[in-house]
C-alpha cells in the first residue's frame, strides 16, 4: 500500500469516527487537525503550518490568522501551560466562533501557545464550562 493509499484509508477512518462524534453533538475540531496531519505526512510535510498554508488555510481562520499565529508563537515559544516545546498549536482563548469577525478573534491577547494535549484539554474545559451556563 502506498503512502497516499494509507493516508486515504486513515482519512476515511477519521471521517467515520467524526460522523459518530457529530451525531453525539461533540466538537469536530480535533478531527480536522488529525486529517491535516495525516495528509501532511503523506505528502512529506512535517510542518503543519506549511501544509495549511499550501492548502489555503484549509480550516477557515480568515484574514490575519497567519500573522497572528506567528506573533503568538514568537511571543510564547513553548506551551504556556506545561512548558513543552513539541506539537505546539496556537489556541484562541475565546473561541473563534464567538466573534462576529474572525479577524477580531486573532488579537494577540486572545491567543496563547499550547501543546496538542493542553490545547485539547483547554477546548474540553471551555466546552464543559459553556454547557453549564
Amino acid at each position: 500500500m502506498s503512502a497516499k493509499d494509507d493516508a486515504a484509508a486513515q482519512v476515511q477512518e477519521l471521517m467515520r469516527m467524526a460522523m459518530g462524534e457529530a451525531a453525539a453533538g461533540r466538537d469536530l475540531a480535533i478531527f480536522s487537525r488529525m486529517v491535516v496531519n495525516v495528509v501532511a505526512a503523506a505528502i512529506g510535510h512535517s510542518d503543519l503550518s506549511e501544509t495549511r498554508a499550501r492548502a489555503g488555510q484549509g480550516v477557515g481562520y480568515g484574514p490575519g490568522w497567519h500573522a497572528a499565529r506567528k506573533a503568538a508563537t514568537e511571543r510564547d515559544r513553548v506551551c504556556v501551560n506545561c512548558g513543552s516545546d513539541e506539537n505546539l498549536e496556537v489556541h484562541h482563548i475565546r473561541p473563534l466562533r464567538l466573534f462576529r469577525r474572525k479577524s477580531d478573534a486573532h488579537a494577540l491577547s486572545n491567543l496563547k501557545l499550547l501543546c496538542r494535549s493542553c490545547h485539547a484539554e483547554a477546548d474540553r474545559l471551555f466546552r464543559a464550562t459553556e454547557a453549564t451556563q
